[in-house]
């Protein structure tokens, strides 16, 4: 936990929509091992501010909430918002 505590925070751009879109393809399809009988769970790890393809964030997280797919969001700097 002490490591975990001390990781630097390097910066950079966030491409939330890219990293569903990611998951959705590899991880939650039938294709990338995805079971019928297993929910779909996304957790989303995030430093709270989408940086690309910010137009189609809403719009992807509407598609895997109508296709059964949770998303649980973290926030892990003090830039996340509610």
């Amino acid at each position: 936990m002490d490591n975990i505590d001390h990781i630097q925070y390097m910066g950079g751009h966030t491409n939330t929509t890219g990293g569903l879109r990611i998951a959705k393809l590899h991880a939650l399809s039938a294709a990338g091992g995805k079971r019928p009988d297993v929910p779909g769970v996304i957790i989303l790890i995030t430093d709270g501010f989408p940086t690309r393809e910010v137009d189609q964030l809403l719009p992807t997280t509407d598609e895997l909430k109508k296709n059964g797919i949770t998303i649980i969001a973290v926030g892990v700097t003090n830039l996340v918002s509610k």
